[in-house]
């Protein structure tokens, strides 16, 4: 499942076995979603936060993900100083976030399992043309 609350800089990113929600996180530091006639953009950054355990009761190990990419990206001139800057900030924002276990890492996801009745939705056909294209 991925969750990304309006206006963040980032989603969290949860696994789902079958039968239980598994104990690891991502944060994954992107643009804020974009809404388009097709659903929503976004545009990823590179360095991510991951997080394993359990942010409520323990052990919570949480850090940053992907350092070397952004890094690379800087030396590959894909972004500026400035803008690896940026990321790095709301990273380290997210870090703490995390850390502090709060929303969504307090949600309490446990107790909720999706029906096992549910059935995938089919993908429409064309889902890979953007609106006005042959």
């Amino acid at each position: 499942m991925r969750v990304h609350r309006r206006g963040d800089r980032w989603s969290v990113w949860r696994w789902h076995d079958g039968e239980r929600w598994t104990p690891r996180w991502y944060g994954n530091l992107e643009s804020p979603g974009r809404r388009t006639t097709v659903g929503f953009d976004t545009h990823d950054w590179a360095l991510d936060v991951v997080a394993a355990g359990s942010p409520l009761d323990g052990p919570w190990t949480v850090g940053f993900k992907d350092e070397d990419e952004l890094a690379w990206m800087v030396h590959q001139r894909f972004v500026t100083d400035e803008q690896a800057f940026h990321v790095r900030m709301v990273g380290t924002r997210l870090l703490q976030h995390t850390r502090d276990a709060g929303w969504p890492f307090d949600a309490g996801w446990d107790a909720w399992l999706p029906d096992a009745r549910w059935a995938a939705v089919p993908v429409p056909d064309g889902w890979e043309r953007l609106p006005g294209e042959d």
